[in-house]
């Protein structure tokens, strides 16, 4: 298993919130974290992992905009006289001044968890692929309602069709049949060796 460091980046004009994570992240067991704080926008944030803006900005989408995809977003408002104006649209997550250190770390924690917990579902999905790929007989799951989760390449092959096509149907709709006869319709093709259509 992997670790990938998460960069956090804050951007205030003073290091009140990352003395404040630092504290709580070094209690924190298999968390591997780069944290800085940067006095203005013009410094390099554009790969970090979550952004914490605690300095005015007039529009934050023109910043989200050169954010990477998953970047979650902290924006901390004056509220009464904040002139950014669109905020609340583009912000994962407002927070009001003053702002609860606490629930920050709590929300910074939870957002970690989540991250690694789709990287890790990620990196399982690949592992489970490429295992079943290898595989020379034909491999599927199916859920409790028989419609395909995950097929092999040698299964693909044997209907004729691309995963995409398959995944997330059912038996009928897999096999161009009109009756649901799985056990059967999979005996025919393992002993004639060709897909349905020919």
């Amino acid at each position: 298993m992997y670790h990938k460091i998460k960069t956090i980046t804050i951007f205030s004009m003073n290091f009140d919130i990352q003395n404040a994570l630092t504290q709580m992240l070094e209690t924190k067991k298999h968390i591997n974290y780069n944290i800085e704080t940067l006095s203005n926008y013009n410094e390099n944030y554009q790969n970090s992992d979550i952004i914490i803006c605690d300095l005015p900005v007039l529009c934050l989408l023109n910043y989200r905009n050169q954010m990477k995809e998953n970047t979650y977003l902290f924006y901390i408002s004056d509220y009464k006289n904040d002139l950014c104006n669109d905020y609340y649209e583009v912000a994962d997550e407002v927070l009001i001044r003053p702002i609860q250190l606490e629930y920050l770390n709590k929300r910074v924690h939870q957002i970690y968890q989540n991250m690694k917990q789709g990287e890790d579902l990620w990196l399982n999905n690949t592992y489970l692929n490429v295992l079943i790929d290898s595989m020379p007989d034909l491999v599927w799951f199916k859920d409790i309602n028989g419609i395909h989760m995950k097929v092999n390449d040698v299964f693909c092959q044997t209907v004729g069709k691309k995963k995409k096509e398959i995944e997330g149907k059912d038996h009928c709709s897999v096999w161009d049949v009109k009756i649901d006869d799985c056990a059967k319709t999979e005996d025919i093709v393992e002993k004639r060796k060709k897909d349905m259509s020919i």
